[in-house]
C-alpha cells in the first residue's frame, strides 16, 4: 500500500517519457491520459482484495462445513463401533448359548447311544433265550413240580398235593420222550406208588368234624343232672305206688310187698360218691372239654399224633365221668371220638428227593455237554487269531 501511495508521487514528479511516435502512431481512443491510467490501478487492488477476502470467506464456511461434517462422522463411528461392540457380546452370548446346547445335544446323544446299547444287548439276550433247546423249560418246570412235591410232603405232610405234583411232573417228562430221562420217570413211578399206598386221610373232614363236636358240648347232660333226676323219679315213684288203689287181694298183697321192699334200698357204689357240680364248676368242665376238641384239632393239622390222641383220650374219659352216657348226644359223641382216633394220621412218609436228584444230575450233564460242544466249535475264517494283525 506504501508502494501504492508513492507511485502517483513519482509519476507526478517524473512524467513518463512518452514515444512521441508511438503516441503518435495509436488510436485516438487508446491514448488515455497518464492520469486516468494511475487512478485506475488502485481500484484493480481493492478488486483483488475483495476477491481474496470472499475466497477467505468461503474457505472459512468450507472448513467449518468441513469439521461439522467431521464430528457428525466421528459421532457415526462411535455409534457404529458401539453398536458393533454390542452385537459382537449378544454374538458371543449366542455363541455361549449355542455351545451350551451342543454340550446338552452331545451329552444327549451319548445317553441315547448308551440305551441303545443295553436294548441291544437286552435283545441280544432275549433272542439268544429264545434259541435255547425249549426242552430246557419243560426240565426245568418239572423240576420245580418236583421240588413242590417234596416240600409239601415233609413240611405238612400234604400227600395228595406231592402225588399231584409228581405226576404232573411225570406227564411233562413223558411229553419229552428223550431216552435219557428213563431213569428219572422209573424213580418218579416208585415214588408215585409209595405215595399212592399211603392211608388215604381226610385231614380236613376230621378237623371239621371235631369243631362240630365241640360246639355241641354246650348241649350234652352232665351226670349230676343224672342223679337228681334219679332221685326225683324215685320219690315219684313211691307217692305214686301209695296212691295206686287196690283191685283186689292179689294186687293188694303185691302193692303190701313192694311197700316193704321200698322201705329198704341197697345200693353199691364201686368208685367214691363225687358230690353235685356247682354252675360255675359245671361251665368250667364244659370249656375245658371244648378245649380238649380244639386242641385234638389242631394236632390233627399239624400232625402231631401224640397230641391229637392224648386229647381225644381226656375228652372222652371226661365224656364219661362227667356227662350221662346213657344220653343218645353223649353215646354218639364218644362213638365219633373213638372212630376219629382210629386213622394214622402221621405214617411214615415215604423219601420222593431221589427223582429231583436225578433229574438235576440229567440237567447237569446235558449243560456240559452243551458247553464242550461250544468251546471244541471250530472259529470262523474271518476271526484273527488274538496277538496278530489282520492282513489287509
Amino acid at each position: 500500500m506504501a508502494d501504492d501511495k508513492r507511485e502517483p508521487d513519482s509519476a507526478s514528479a517524473q512524467p513518463p517519457v512518452v514515444d512521441e511516435p508511438n503516441q503518435r502512431d495509436a488510436p485516438a481512443a487508446e491514448r488515455l491520459p497518464a492520469r486516468t491510467v494511475a487512478q485506475a490501478r488502485p481500484r484493480r487492488n481493492l478488486a483483488v482484495a475483495l476477491l481474496a477476502l470472499l475466497v477467505a470467506l468461503l474457505s472459512a464456511v468450507a472448513a467449518y462445513y468441513l469439521w461439522q461434517q467431521l464430528q457428525h462422522t466421528r459421532t457415526q463411528i462411535a455409534d457404529l463401533r458401539a453398536q458393533t461392540r454390542d452385537a459382537t457380546q449378544q454374538s458371543a452370548d449366542t455363541f455361549s448359548r449355542l455351545q451350551a446346547q451342543l454340550a446338552d445335544q452331545i451329552q444327549q446323544q451319548s445317553n441315547a447311544d448308551a440305551r441303545l446299547q443295553n436294548l441291544e444287548n437286552s435283545v441280544n439276550h432275549v433272542r439268544q433265550l429264545a434259541q435255547r433247546d425249549q426242552n430246557d423249560w419243560v426240565l426245568a418246570e418239572a423240576a420245580y413240580l418236583m421240588r413242590v412235591a417234596n416240600e409239601r410232603l415233609l413240611l405238612i405232610g400234604d400227600t395228595a398235593t406231592a402225588l399231584a405234583a409228581l405226576s404232573a411232573a411225570d406227564a411233562r417228562l413223558r411229553d419229552l420222550g428223550d431216552p435219557g430221562l428213563t431213569e428219572v420217570r422209573a424213580q418218579l413211578a416208585r415214588e408215585i406208588g409209595a405215595l399212592k399206598a399211603l392211608p388215604k386221610i381226610d385231614v380236613a373232614g376230621m378237623a371239621v368234624e371235631l369243631q362240630s363236636l365241640a360246639q355241641q358240648v354246650a348241649q350234652l347232660p352232665n351226670g349230676s343232672s343224672q342223679r337228681a333226676n334219679a332221685l326225683g323219679g324215685t320219690a315219684v315213684g313211691q307217692n305214686s305206688g301209695a296212691a295206686a288203689p287196690q283191685r283186689g287181694w292179689g294186687d293188694a298183697l303185691k302193692g303190701v310187698w313192694k311197700e316193704l321192699g321200698a322201705l329198704v334200698v341197697v345200693r353199691r357204689h364201686d368208685r367214691p360218691i363225687e358230690p353235685l357240680l356247682s354252675p360255675q364248676q359245671e361251665f368250667l368242665l364244659r370249656q375245658n372239654l371244648r378245649l380238649k376238641l380244639q386242641a385234638a384239632r389242631v394236632a390233627l393239622i399239624q400232625r402231631n399224633e401224640p397230641l391229637y390222641r392224648n386229647s381225644l383220650q381226656d375228652a372222652s374219659a371226661w365224656l364219661r365221668q362227667r356227662f350221662d352216657v346213657k344220653d343218645a348226644a353223649v353215646a354218639s359223641m364218644l362213638e365219633r371220638l373213638q372212630a376219629l382216633a382210629q386213622p394214622d394220621i402221621h405214617p411214615q412218609l415215604p423219601d420222593i428227593s431221589a427223582s429231583l436228584r436225578l433229574l438235576r444230575k440229567f440237567m447237569q450233564q446235558r449243560h456240559n455237554d452243551r458247553a464242550a460242544a461250544t468251546s471244541d466249535t471250530p472259529p470262523t475264517p474271518n476271526a484273527a487269531a488274538p496277538g496278530k494283525d489282520v492282513a489287509k
